[in-house]
């Protein structure tokens, strides 16, 4: 086990390379402030929400350190009724007119956005997303499913059922055809039922991308890294 110092000074390393490699100047950073339940934990009934997963003990030890040291060396913003994820998909749509946004991270529920660029920062890698690959990554989890957030999806439904392989053939896809898709298939399953599933599912799959809850009522400001030309600022990691 590392100290809280050789914690900060490991993610200040990974923050210095991301800006970097991303040649950017100003960033937004999110993070779940850990003092409740988000708004999800409330709205799932058929599962626990994130029921599955289990916290480590050195959870307990890490955690505390790093949600200080993200507010107060970095300006992050502490969430609790919404997920920092959620709060990236928020600033991503408040500042796309305004900046050349990159991503920084690797969680998959973010690919609904649709088009945008991303740098992981363990691979080293920048990526750009295509906004029908991400779409239907979401129909597709509102079929299969998400075993990481516990979220059930349809009864019986996998990666390998008809339905998938219809999203993943959609040759000219539209969020109309996608729904009537998955919505089909819910009738199927779970018959007059179909609804109540669906928007559960739905809810707790669909990022949120105007801000609600404890997302800052004013639209925040990005923070300034290091200025490293005399050039007008247009790119921001988030």
């Amino acid at each position: 086990m590392i100290g809280s110092k050789a914690t900060k000074d490991l993610f200040d390393t990974m923050m210095a390379r991301c800006l970097k490699a991303c040649d950017t100047e100003v960033y937004l950073g999110f993070y779940g402030a850990g003092n409740a339940d988000n708004f999800r934990h409330e709205f799932a009934t058929v599962k626990p929400y994130k029921g599955s997963r289990k916290s480590e003990p050195w959870h307990k030890f890490y955690k505390p350190i790093l949600r200080k040291h993200f507010k107060e060396k970095w300006g992050f913003i502490g969430l609790d009724d919404i997920e920092a994820d959620d709060a990236v998909v928020i600033a991503h749509w408040q500042f796309l007119s305004e900046y050349n946004i990159t991503h920084i991270g690797e969680d998959k529920d973010f690919k609904q956005v649709g088009e945008f660029r991303r740098y992981n920062p363990k691979t080293k890698e920048m990526k750009n997303s295509e906004h029908w690959d991400g779409r239907k990554h979401l129909w597709i989890q509102l079929v299969v499913g998400d075993s990481s957030d516990n979220i059930p999806g349809i009864k019986g439904k996998g990666k390998s059922c008809i339905e998938v392989k219809n999203i993943l053939g959609m040759e000219d896809p539209t969020e109309e055809k996608l729904f009537e898709l998955v919505r089909d298939a819910y009738i199927e399953t779970y018959g007059d039922m179909f609804l109540y599933m669906m928007v559960e599912n739905y809810t707790l799959l669909n990022m949120l991308t105007t801000p609600k809850f404890d997302y800052p009522k004013e639209k925040p400001t990005p923070v300034t890294w290091e200025i490293v030309s005399d050039k007008p600022v247009n790119k921001l990691l988030i």
